[in-house]
């Protein structure tokens, strides 16, 4: 039997052990916009890459970091439809959690949660994987964690992850330079830094496509205006000029990640 006849349905294995579909669903994280997160002294910090292609979209239309709770968010990248599927599932079961135990959701049990539907939807004919990753981060009183799902179901816990379009350049960097006791200021630095070196990878970005976001014991803040900020968008700009303007053959890899 060739391959054809494998990857039919996420219920069906390959002679060498593998699920093409789960596969495939991971190539459409890999064809998303980058998403980032990692965990600095007090707190974490979010950067996703909205992939504003066109000046006909509205910006604040397009949402790629999601609230869960007050002291949990999640990040993703792939099919975004997929993506909001599973975030209302995380929401629902935080506020099961809090409704029957009187207190906030442990994060790493709704991680769990949200990745059993993930590993439930490769073993059932007539449904597919999910198309989408998350990075899900929060606090509670041991601190702050990160969790990167997967579509067959596994997850990780992280200091410092990446998903998406240029996520493996992104990686290579966070594992030598990030360190968990990093200042907010040095995990700025860190992150403009990657996305700079990703720059290439994704040349159909513009600067106001990128989004800054932290958690901490306060709650959820954007980073709107701040020297750090301004400069990393002057930098991009002068990228844009060097790398040109995106390719048509880019075309489809937009549509999937709308």
């Amino acid at each position: 039997m060739d391959k054809d006849q494998y990857d039919q349905a996420a219920t069906v294995f390959s002679p060498d052990g593998r699920v093409y579909q789960v596969e495939y669903a991971r190539e459409a994280i890999k064809k998303g916009g980058l998403a980032m997160a990692m965990v600095f002294d007090k707190g974490i910090l979010f950067s996703i890459d909205k992939s504003i292609y066109s000046p006909l979209m509205e910006e604040d239309h397009i949402e790629k970091l999601f609230k869960v709770t007050d002291r949990i968010g999640a990040a993703a990248s792939g099919l975004i439809a997929d993506a909001r599927v599973l975030v209302d599932i995380l929401r629902e079961k935080a506020q099961e959690e809090r409704l029957q135990y009187g207190m906030d959701p442990d994060l790493k049990t709704l991680v769990m949660w949200v990745s059993r539907i993930c590993e439930v939807y490769t073993r059932y004919e007539g449904v597919r994987p999910f198309g989408t990753a998350l990075i899900i981060g929060g606090g509670d009183g041991g601190g702050f964690h990160l969790y990167e799902t997967d579509p067959s179901g596994v997850f990780q816990e992280r200091r410092a992850t990446a998903i998406g379009r240029g996520s493996k350049t992104a990686i290579s960097i966070l594992e030598t330079e990030h360190r968990s006791d990093m200042t907010r200021k040095e995990a700025l630095d860190l992150t403009f830094r990657v996305l700079k070196e990703t720059f290439a990878e994704r040349p159909q970005d513009i600067p106001k496509g990128e989004e800054f976001h932290v958690l901490s014991e306060s709650g959820f803040e954007e980073i709107t205006f701040s020297e750090e900020l301004e400069r990393f968008q002057e930098l991009v700009r002068g990228l844009s000029e060097e790398v040109g303007p995106p390719k048509d053959d880019r075309n489809n890899e937009k549509r999937k990640d709308p």
